[in-house]
């Protein structure tokens, strides 16, 4: 059985917590579709609270339609369809890297967050298939026409994403010399130039 609600707990935890925890493992998939929970006193002990608090955490759970079932016969995840975004993850994301640079879009859910990065622009975006569970980071380059998009990294966790955006931003933009970024460049035209048959470079 996966994890559950003994993920990054810690004592004291309000009952909104916990749920929010679940939530975010169930969204993720790490508690599976049809995965049958601890008990409530198993969970309780587990977060160290009382089963009171943690049978309030059900509580919310049950109606926001993340898990269900019947008295005697345990809980269950239920089949969820996971947004691309969680609004939650985006918020965190963008508090956590706000003082590195301007947010210069944050679009809604499935969509993406945009830094801007001197005159360039650095893109953290989710795929709009809810399978595919995972940021994709890219870096937008204006040179040219069309400019250049480069795929940098894909992580699955925000606090991943976090660390290696920070490293971007602290250096100001890509870690390349004038060179290696005049290379880039010159490779993206000229694939560019085939896919497009040369429309915009004459």
């Amino acid at each position: 059985m996966g994890n559950q609600a003994s993920q990054g707990s810690r004592p004291s935890q309000t009952y909104t917590e916990i749920a929010d925890s679940m939530r975010r493992l169930i969204l993720r998939g790490v508690l599976e579709p049809g995965q049958q929970l601890h008990s409530i006193k198993e969970m309780a002990e587990k977060n160290g609270v009382s089963v009171s608090t943690m049978k309030n955490a059900l509580a919310l759970l049950r109606n926001a339609n993340l898990i269900h079932g019947h008295q005697g016969k345990g809980l269950y995840v239920s089949e969820v369809r996971r947004n691309a975004w969680d609004p939650e993850d985006a918020a965190i994301i963008v508090e956590a890297l706000k003082d590195y640079s301007p947010v210069l879009v944050m679009d809604t859910p499935n969509e993406s967050i945009t830094f801007t990065v001197g005159d360039d622009e650095l893109e953290i975006s989710r795929p709009d298939a809810p399978e595919d569970w995972y940021y994709n980071i890219t870096y937008h380059l204006p040179e040219g026409p069309f400019g250049v998009n480069v795929d940098l990294a894909m992580f699955n966790e925000e606090q991943d994403v976090i660390r290696y955006v920070r490293r971007i931003l602290e250096n100001g933009g890509l870690d390349v010399t004038p060179e290696e970024r005049a290379q880039i460049v010159r490779n993206h035209h000229e694939a560019d130039r085939e896919v497009f048959g040369g429309i915009g470079y004459e």
